[in-house]
């Protein structure tokens, strides 16, 4: 007799040229996103397949081609597009909906974003990036604060985290409000800057 957990085991014969077509998905999906100058690394965390709570993580570092402009002696970070694409209500869909709410399914989609802050600079604006929606359809949740640098030599560092969630994928049209909520303060955020001022 098989173990359950024996069972859902696998030890797949193909799995770097998975890895390596999963990897140019991700590539291709964030280029479509961003405005990537280099795409450098993919390493697949945990794949999602197997279990009710089974989470896709994934680590991507890439090199961007333009997030700041410079305005004196400071410069204008366009820090809300590290969260990628958000989607844009227009004035029809915010006035309401005349049809039900499908999804393709329940899903968090969570952003945690390390930035180095040059030396001789601090950091204006992050009250903005604090948000806190929630309800029974989904929520918008984001944090930003900057950590000292812990040793000689080290960058004080901008740690942001955004997460938002959609809790169903099914709603009645009347439920609408409720994603609004949330999927303005999204598109809100992937919209902010903020400044790196002079000391």
């Amino acid at each position: 007799m098989i173990a359950t957990s024996d069972a859902t085991k696998y030890d797949d014969p193909d799995k770097e040229e998975h890895i390596k077509a999963r990897r140019d998905i991700f590539e291709k999906s964030l280029k479509e996103e961003l405005d990537v100058d280099k795409y450098e690394d993919f390493e697949l965390l945990k794949d999602g397949r197997y279990g009710d709570t089974a989470l896709l993580q994934y680590k991507e570092k890439f090199t961007l081609k333009k997030l700041m402009s410079k305005a004196g002696k400071n410069y204008i970070f366009e820090v809300g597009k590290l969260i990628g694409d958000q989607i844009k209500l227009g004035q029809s869909e915010l006035a309401g909906r005349q049809v039900e709410i499908w999804i393709p399914h329940a899903r968090t989609i969570e952003n945690n974003v390390s930035v180095r802050i040059p030396q001789g600079y601090t950091v204006e604006g992050l009250q903005d990036l604090n948000m806190n929606i929630d309800n029974e359809s989904g929520s918008f949740i984001s944090s930003a604060k900057v950590v000292p640098r812990d040793s000689v030599g080290d960058n004080d560092k901008l740690l942001i985290s955004a997460k938002k969630i959609y809790k169903k994928n099914f709603d009645k049209k009347e439920a609408w409000p409720n994603y609004v909520a949330f999927l303005e303060p999204a598109y809100k955020f992937s919209q902010l800057k903020i400044v790196l001022k002079k000391k």
